[in-house]
């Protein structure tokens, strides 16, 4: 597991809205 990635996830979220 990668540091951060639940930011990534937040983001990625973010943008798929």
């Amino acid at each position: 597991i990668l540091p951060g990635w639940r930011e990534t996830m937040e983001k990625y979220h973010r943008e798929a809205l």
